[in-house]
């Protein structure tokens, strides 16, 4: 006397068919492929998304380090050129 049958789906020893699968996700159904294949395309679009993204602040917080650096030397140099104009005149109107 047999008890229960192999099920070809879910591989168990049932004696009564398991539960049916859902639409779209049976093994070898062509549904499920494409799915996996659409969330793969858009994980792989919205990581390059991120990455460009985080590539282009990084890129731009650098960018702005190095002309704060120019900047200070710049306003700096400006200073001592005022200073020196301030100077001049002081000892040009001097009788």
């Amino acid at each position: 006397m047999r008890v229960g049958s192999w099920h070809d789906d879910c591989f168990l020893l049932v004696s009564r068919r398991c539960s049916p699968a859902l639409e779209g996700f049976r093994k070898g159904d062509g549904m499920n492929t494409s799915r996996m294949t659409l969330i793969g395309i858009g994980l792989a679009l919205y990581l390059l998304g991120f990455g460009m993204l985080a590539g282009a602040t990084v890129e731009r917080m650098r960018f702005d380090h190095k002309r704060s650096q120019i900047l200070a030397r710049y306003d700096e140099a400006l200073r001592e050129w005022h200073a020196f104009r301030m100077e001049l005149e002081k000892t040009v109107a001097r009788p």
